[in-house]
């Protein structure tokens, strides 16, 4: 047990200090306090005491009145509270636990009754911080997993961690629309600028694809290199979100040129169909990922695309109500016999618009 401090709250100074010499004893750090108004002087130069030992009975303002205030502050209601009173009904003490105190002690004072009770809420209010501070570091923690997969794929994680097991359930089809998009010559492009510089420009890059896409409901579910591979549940946020990277790189690569920067013109690829996402991997490594036949035709879309661009299937066309920009074309897919039937939305109609 880390050493504790005990804020000691009593209008008679005798016991006051014989508590005070008893818990020292036990390698307390003591705190006196003989009245109410004194308690909050002292708390606003030491806020964080481990426990109050407080007594009822005080003139000007008793126990039951400071308890109350304590309870009535964010800073102070997690401090425990246990009531030291000559006054022990039944009555009394439910009065004492009614505004907040955690125990009830009363006079004379037992002294190895003090000690244990002390200790043992010394300790649970010890547990308690540590308790919060590994809830806040979870949360911390999450927040920063939340950057690296898709809230799909960490839903999947807290599942199979409360089974304790990796799920073997069956997954099932959904159906959803797939984005992929790609920079226009990154491999040139990563050749001819200092890594460091290439970073820091992808970083801004990627910022601004993310929340596009976080901004139309979309999830990422990873980065690839220069691209991004996405998800949407409704096609047209999927229509509605490549339309605005398009217009947000149209600033960004501005702003890049003008520093002499490399622009990122980019490729966007749209498919809509049914797809599974689910967790793959064995022994101590899995991983949660989108397979379908629509994940590989959007990525394929993506690198036909003009730069600055937009082509989509059929099924995203349908979806998304047939735009009138949009011309039709067939292009042959590489693992595919037919011809794909796709639509070619040209930057000029997206800046526009």
């Amino acid at each position: 047990m880390d050493k504790a401090t005990v804020l000691i709250v009593d209008d008679l100074m005798d016991n006051v200090n014989l508590l005070a010499d008893m818990l020292d004893t036990q390698g307390y750090h003591v705190l006196k306090a003989f009245n109410g108004r004194e308690v909050f002087e002292v708390l606003a130069k030491n806020p964080h005491p481990d426990l109050i030992l407080l007594d009822v009975m005080m003139p000007e303002m008793d126990g039951l009145a400071v308890c109350t205030k304590l309870k009535s502050d964010p800073e102070t209601e997690e401090i425990p509270v246990i009531f030291l009173s000559a006054l022990n009904e039944p009555k009394q003490i439910i009065a004492g636990l009614n505004v907040g105190g955690v125990d009830y002690i009363g006079k004379p004072f037992h002294m190895q009754e003090i000690i244990a009770r002390v200790k043992t809420h010394v300790i649970l209010r010890q547990q308690h911080q540590q308790l919060q501070k590994q809830y806040y570091e979870i949360e911390r923690l999450q927040r920063i997993v939340q950057k690296f997969i898709s809230q799909r794929a960490l839903q999947s994680i807290e599942a199979n961690l409360e089974a304790d097991e990796l799920s073997l359930d069956e997954p099932e089809f959904e159906t959803m629309t797939i984005m992929f998009t790609d920079i226009a010559g990154f491999t040139a492009i990563s050749a001819s600028v200092n890594p460091k510089t290439l970073i820091s420009d992808l970083l801004v890059y990627m910022n601004t694809l993310s929340g596009v896409v976080h901004e139309h409901n979309g999830q990422i579910d990873k980065f690839l290199g220069d691209g991004l591979f996405a998800f949407f549940e409704d096609a047209h946020d999927a229509f509605n979100a490549a339309f605005a990277i398009q217009r947000e790189l149209l600033s960004f690569n501005s702003e890049q040129v003008q520093n002499g920067r490399k622009a990122f013109y980019t490729r966007i690829g749209l498919a809509t169909g049914d797809i599974l996402q689910t967790t793959f991997g064995f022994d101590d490594r899995f991983e949660y990922t989108t397979i379908g036949d629509r994940v590989n035709i959007a990525s394929r879309l993506q690198a036909e695309a003009p730069i600055g661009g937009v082509m989509m299937d059929e099924s995203t066309y349908q979806a998304v109500g047939q735009p009138e920009n949009a011309v039709q074309d067939k292009i042959a897919l590489k693992g595919k016999q037919e011809a794909e039937q796709t639509y070619v939305i040209s930057p000029e109609h997206i800046y526009a618009e």
